[in-house]
């Protein structure tokens, strides 16, 4: 077995459902697992193991097991209960996005998280409950809270922040853009812009083009979970159908200016981006009136990036999980241009 270092494969341990986990060796090597759950982690549940977690590596491997064997398979699932093990046994109290409870139940029951644990965990959780007196009190006063939420002081806070938030990414001189000019608009309210400058049907008729969009077009993959989803990639790519339409626009030669509003996730932006955008922000959710004002300059820039934008799939592929900062980034955590 001159290629045991690389992998090994027990094709006959292959049932119905599997579990694939990734684990890091003595030296720091990490390896892919993938179990039979049905062996439970005794003898005859180790299916392969393979060097490195690379998907493409990892299935070209797993083909050397004889189809018929691998049709059996029905479903390939994340195992996260070491992963759960080391988070509740670190400290944390509760995670977000999770909602398959037998897991920690299986994890008390083996012994590898203590019901004092789980108990202080609850009580952690709980005691804010009781600060707030929401099990003595648990009615609100819809009045007090619309006029504490939609006090002026609240508000200007809130709009305060959003200014701030509104990170300028890259600029080659088309911002800030002047007021009074001719502005064509795409996924931005045209009564925003129309304080500023005349908004325009076509853009061969603008003097400008502003466009904002989401990360989050129509995306390949369903996520990581441990509620028993499956084991799929996600890819975030910014959408492609966003950056051919930015292409076509900037095809008319005037100057586009693209907004992109994370949400979820981060985005990997295209490798030609400042190509064709002349400026770009990255957004968080503000409402397109304290974006305007950033546009035309009312607002000086001042939002830093809370991430860093990688280069590509394939760097956040190779990302290390507790390694900060290795995604080869052009746009670095902090960056933020001003005027």
């Amino acid at each position: 077995m001159s290629h045991a270092h690389e992998w090994i494969l027990f094709e006959n341990n292959i049932g119905p459902f599997l579990t694939i986990d990734e684990t890091s060796l003595s030296h720091g090597e990490l390896y892919t697992i993938l179990t039979n759950k049905a062996g439970k982690g005794k003898r005859g549940a180790l299916v392969a193991m393979i060097k490195g977690t690379k998907a493409e590596d990892v299935i070209n491997i797993l083909k050397k097991i004889p189809e018929f064997k691998r049709r059996k398979v029905k479903e390939v699932t994340l195992d996260m209960a070491p992963n759960m093990e080391m988070i509740i046994n670190a400290g944390v109290d509760q995670m977000g996005s999770e909602t398959e409870t037998q897991l920690v139940v299986e994890l008390v029951n083996e012994g590898k998280v203590s019901e004092e644990r789980i108990n202080q965990a609850a009580s952690r959780i709980l005691q804010w409950h009781f600060l707030l007196g929401l099990f003595e009190n648990p009615y609100v006063d819809v009045e007090a809270a619309d006029s504490i939420l939609q006090s002026e002081e609240n508000q200007a806070a809130g709009y305060e922040a959003q200014l701030k938030s509104i990170v300028l990414l890259t600029n080659n001189g088309a911002l800030p853009a002047k007021k009074g000019i001719k502005v064509y608009v795409e996924g931005i309210e045209k009564e925003a812009v129309a304080k500023f400058a005349t908004v325009v049907e076509k853009p061969a008729e603008a003097d400008l083009i502003l466009v904002r969009t989401s990360n989050t077009a129509p995306r390949t993959g369903g996520g990581f979970g441990g509620g028993g989803q499956q084991a799929t990639e996600v890819n975030i790519d910014y959408p492609k159908e966003y950056f051919d339409n930015i292409k076509k626009l900037k095809a008319t030669g005037k100057p586009v200016v693209a907004a992109v509003n994370v949400s979820g996730s981060w985005v990997v932006l295209p490798e030609e981006w400042e190509k064709y955008t002349d400026a770009s922000f990255m957004l968080f959710d503000p409402l397109d009136d304290p974006f305007m004002e950033v546009v035309f300059g009312d607002f000086n820039p001042v939002g830093k990036m809370p991430f860093e934008i990688p280069i590509s799939m394939e760097a956040v592929r190779n990302n290390q999980e507790d390694v900060p900062f290795d995604t080869q980034g052009k746009y670095k955590f902090g960056h933020g241009l001003s005027y």
